[in-house]
């Protein structure tokens, strides 16, 4: 392992019997990468005592040759869209890896190299490409880098390993591959340019937004300006800042600068954004000065200056705002030059100041009603529930109170079921099971319902008597064995030991026969 790389593993079993005799075979395969060039040697393997033959190769400086008759399984081109740049100057770095199959894993390197800062640019693509008589599958990834030093740039060679499989021979191949180192030249920043900030750019534009394009203010306005640098080919922190304007007549106050960077065609488009609220706190004129800023277009290699014009700003005597002329009378009092007396500047800009709460009031004021209509329409839920809750209760004492069996419903059955047993009723069997299932419900004994069958085991006599009744009744060959006695006394004989009602005094039933 000195001297080479393994890139791969393998072992084979194979098994064959002749005449009787078996052999078991063991095959180990290795791939190796050489570590260096020049003469080398494979060491013998040794298994139970066993040795095999140590292998010397000779290995060579460069890479095996490529054409048409030996296309490589995998190879990676790199490249960069320009040799020749200037400091801090933007070079968009392309790889490209070819495999002739399909990779089903991988690793390949990430560009690195010294004075200078990489960044991922854009997404991965995948495509195919005709290289060597051969159709690749290609994957592209794309950099770009900001050098940060002036001399030579040197980007080290990236390093794939993986495992494809060939689809050909249905087999799958470990592969390595490393692609060529490259160089760019990296100037110093022109000595043309003339600005303090030295910005190599594709393209670099100016623009402003005012929060009111009115250029005519009272003591006590406030106004907002906010400034737009945009450049291509530039990262966002290299864009400057653009200062405040300082003036006695009002007061600054900047906003934290808004810097990011977005994907475009030509590279990294950066955009800086610098707000700055100003105050009124004196009368007079104000001039915001023209806004230049000096790049280097490196597209045409000539210096060019991105500006905004100078903007002048009246500021009139008056209320801090109309609001307040409406509310309150105005008690600013003005010298001789206009200008507020030194008390009431700082009464300005404290007002000023409480500009943004007032300002803010109206939103107060929503919130507030939107909770209140939540609080109100929680309310109404609330009572909807505990009426609609009140109105379930009732229904359900009804619907107990019609359940509930009553002992004047019970005395009913009874009296119905012996009227029926004197007249020989042929209703006889459903009034008994009918009372039976009464007297159960009563004494809130739970069970199925009472047949014929069920009612056997609760008393065989009475059910036998049941079924004598039913037999004499219905069948072709009626033997009269119903006896109406002998069913009054099961009948006795089953509200004294019939679950529920053992124990209870049955004083309150009907006699059998009464007088």
């Amino acid at each position: 392992e000195d001297s080479f790389e393994i890139l791969d593993r393998q072992q084979n079993y194979s098994m064959r019997s002749i005449n009787g005799d078996t052999t078991t075979e063991v095959t180990w395969n290795y791939t190796l990468s050489p570590k260096q060039a020049g003469t080398l040697t494979i060491p013998q393997a040794i298994l139970q005592g066993a040795k095999s033959e140590a292998i010397v190769i000779e290995v060579v400086e460069g890479k095996a040759p490529i054409d048409a008759d030996n296309p490589p399984p995998v190879f990676i081109e790199v490249e960069t869209d320009k040799s020749d740049v200037y400091v801090q100057e933007q070079i968009q770095y392309t790889v490209r890896l070819f495999s002739l199959g399909r990779l089903s894993s991988g690793n390949l390197s990430e560009p690195a190299t010294s004075n200078a800062i990489i960044e991922p640019f854009g997404e991965e693509n995948k495509y195919y490409r005709m290289a060597y008589n051969q159709r690749y599958e290609v994957i592209e990834r794309k950099y770009l880098i900001y050098p940060q030093k002036s001399g030579a740039l040197y980007i080290d060679g990236l390093a794939f390993n993986g495992v494809l499989i060939d689809s050909y021979q249905r087999r799958r191949i470990r592969v390595s591959e490393i692609s060529d180192a490259v160089q760019v030249n990296i100037a110093q920043p022109n000595p043309n340019f003339t600005g303090q900030h030295w910005l190599p750019a594709k393209s670099l534009h100016l623009s402003e937004k005012w929060q009111d394009e009115q250029l005519e203010l009272s003591i006590g306005d406030a106004f907002t300006h906010e400034i737009t640098t945009s450049a291509l080919g530039l990262l966002g922190s290299a864009l400057p800042p653009i200062p405040a304007v300082s003036n006695e007549r009002v007061k600054s106050y900047p906003d934290k600068p808004s810097v990011e960077s977005q994907a475009h065609e030509g590279g990294s488009y950066a955009i800086r954004k610098d707000a700055t609220t100003y105050i009124a706190i004196k009368q007079g004129e104000i001039t915001l000065p023209e806004i230049r800023i000096p790049w280097w277009d490196t597209v045409n290699d000539v210096e060019r200056i991105a500006t905004l014009p100078e903007r002048t700003i009246i500021i009139k005597p008056g209320a801090v705002n109309q609001t307040q002329k409406n509310e309150q009378p105005s008690s600013i009092d003005l010298t001789d030059d206009g200008k507020a007396t030194p008390n009431q500047e700082s009464e300005i800009e404290s007002t000023a100041k409480n500009t943004e709460p007032k300002h803010n009031e109206s939103n107060q004021h929503a919130l507030l009603a939107i909770i209140a209509l939540l609080a109100f329409g929680w309310l109404l839920t609330s009572l909807f529930l505990l009426l609609r809750l009140k109105q379930v209760k009732q229904d359900l004492n009804k619907l107990i109170s019609i359940q509930a069996p009553d002992s004047t419903t019970s005395e009913l059955s009874y009296k119905q079921l012996i009227e029926a047993i004197r007249k020989g009723s042929s209703d006889i069997p459903k009034l008994v099971l009918a009372w039976i299932e009464s007297q159960r419900k009563q004494n809130t004994v739970k069970s199925a319902p009472i047949t014929l069958r069920s009612l056997k085991a609760l008393d065989e006599s009475l059910a036998a008597e049941l079924l004598a009744f039913e037999n004499d009744r219905y069948s072709k060959n009626a033997t009269q064995t119903y006896d109406q006695q002998a069913l009054l006394e099961a009948l006795k004989k089953y509200t004294k030991t019939a679950p529920g009602l053992k124990g209870k005094d049955n004083a309150s039933l009907p006699p059998f026969y009464p007088q």
